[in-house]
């Protein structure tokens, strides 16, 4: 496990660190993998932001799209070069930041870079009391990245927003929020992807929100939140026609009161098939359950892919291009997804986090659980060619389930600040590994999987790295310091960062040599 602590790292300054293979009680005596992975760190104090939610590596740098929660929320995008270090020729000393949403909420979650050069990123924004609203943002390469006032016809004067964003429809225009039953609809994009298949660049959005306007329940206007993917026209973000119908594609388990579809990262393909990773709870103590959702470049539901649920609840049919699944459910856990990525042979891997009660989980065969967890903790599963969940991924100890778990480890490691874990997005490398981003022991965590799953030992001896912040702290309630997205680079370097709502700021990290 490679625990790294530094002295404090101020704002803007750049501390380039070599991997450096230690035991899990700091003590640098392992043996490093050859060769050596680099970490460059930037840590910023939290006057510049508050977490990162998405980063791309672009033709002209890394940029790292967060918020700032200071005063009036505000976007705020990091701008670094290749080798990791600040781009002070960027923004204010490599700080752009922007008012989508004059004297509202507002959270970024996705960048992506058009052929142009431009930055086009999706935003969650506040609408009115209790709404929120969902939008484009476009920025001008060739105007030191400033707002493209013409893309959108939304914003501007009178609007509160800022001019030139493009609204982004799931369920509800906001033209059509007068009708919605209780309040205002509240809409989630959670990712954003660009998407080169066709002869024009696209974008889509994967999201949540209520159920669509016109669906209802009981004989009244739905209001359970269900989970959307849209296909946009980049150029000036129209909905594509030629996907869903020329609307968003919507998901709804079965209605009922407690029906929560939640939609987390999403992937592209090659040939423009999009795979939706979110969770779903059931309701009825069936907890939260993974729900893979694969569409066809079409927009329609991708037949070959999914059509099970692991264990079967009685209420939840099977569904051709779903897979649903919760292992743990039989002990009375749950499990969720918060990223998936196909490895070569078109297996998919999940990563997110569970957990089976203590002392309850039963030795139920090839997809026996775990046992005894005081927390959540990091889980991935395999998906056999989007068919059924694979037997033999992951932990040996609990064949099917890869999970990951501080409990029983050193308590000598003054690190470790919880005995919770979580996956919150995650990359994979040529070579059919996986690289896991979030947190382990309440810490900023960078787990490397096997491509069968198990901890790369190769990696520190035991698959693990560590980054905690200088000020390492827990509320109590949640762990407040995780690395939040992780982003390959077509030459290898795996960038990610931090969300840490306390003194500490946040991290961008970029590490160069785990893909040789």
């Amino acid at each position: 496990m490679n625990t790294r602590t530094n002295n404090p790292i101020w704002a803007a300054a750049l501390l380039p660190v070599m991997l450096v293979a230690c035991s899990d009680s700091n003590n640098n005596g392992g043996s490093s993998p050859d060769p050596e992975p680099s970490i460059s760190i930037v840590q910023r104090d939290s006057a510049d932001a508050n977490g990162i939610n998405g980063i791309v590596h672009a033709s002209s740098g890394i940029y790292a799209i967060g918020y700032s929660d200071q005063e009036d929320d505000r976007t705020v995008i990091l701008g670094y070069n290749d080798d990791g270090s600040v781009n002070t020729d960027f923004g204010t000393d490599g700080v752009l930041s922007l008012n989508i949403k004059d004297g509202g909420d507002e959270v970024p979650y996705g960048i992506v870079e058009l052929a142009d050069g431009d930055l086009l990123f999706v935003v969650n924004a506040a609408d009115g009391e209790s709404g929120q609203s969902v939008y484009l943002v476009r920025l001008d390469a060739d105007s030191d990245f400033a707002i493209d006032a013409g893309y959108g016809d939304d914003g501007g004067a009178g609007s509160g927003l800022a001019a030139g964003v493009q609204e982004v429809v799931f369920g509800w225009a906001n033209a059509d929020n007068g009708a919605f039953p209780d309040g205002a609809p509240s809409d989630t994009a959670y990712d954003l992807l660009l998407d080169t298949t066709g002869d024009e660049e696209r974008v889509v959005v994967n999201g949540y929100g209520p159920a669509a306007n016109g669906e209802t329940f009981g004989g009244a206007q739905a209001t359970d939140r269900d989970r959307y993917v849209t296909r946009l026209m980049a150029d000036d973000g129209t909905v594509d026609a030629g996907f869903s119908g020329g609307a968003a594609f919507a998901y709804s388990t079965p209605r009922g009161e407690n029906s929560t579809d939640n939609a987390r990262r999403a992937s592209l393909e090659a040939d423009g098939s999009i795979l939706s990773v979110g969770y779903t709870n059931f309701g009825d103590g069936q907890s939260n359950h993974v729900v893979l959702i694969k569409l066809s470049p079409d927009g329609s539901l991708d037949t070959d892919f999914g059509g099970f649920v692991v264990p079967a609840p009685p209420a939840i049919p099977a569904q051709d291009g779903v897979a649903i699944f919760n292992p743990f459910r039989a002990a009375g856990g749950f499990a969720e997804a918060y990223a998936a990525v196909a490895q070569s042979d078109g297996d998919y891997v999940t990563t997110g986090y569970g957990r089976a009660n203590a002392g309850t989980a039963p030795d139920t065969g090839p997809l026996s659980v775990y046992d005894d967890t005081d927390e959540n903790d990091l889980v991935a599963f395999r998906v056999l060619d989007g068919t059924g969940i694979d037997p033999d991924y992951g932990n040996p100890d609990a064949p099917g389930t890869q999970a990951i778990q501080s409990e029983g480890t050193d308590p000598a490691d003054a690190e470790e600040i919880s005995t919770e874990e979580r996956g919150r997005d995650m990359v994979m490398l040529p070579d059919d590994r996986s690289v896991h981003v979030g947190y382990y022991g309440g810490v900023p965590a960078i787990y490397v999987l096997t491509a069968d799953g198990e901890l790369d030992t190769s990696v520190d001896d035991d698959g693990l790295i560590l980054l905690p912040h200088d000020e390492v702290t827990n509320t109590g309630t949640a762990v407040e310091q995780q690395f939040f997205t992780a982003e390959l680079s077509a030459d290898g370097k795996l960038a990610t960062g931090t969300r840490a709502n306390d003194p500490a700021g946040v991290r961008f990290v970029l590490i160069d040599g785990l893909s040789d």
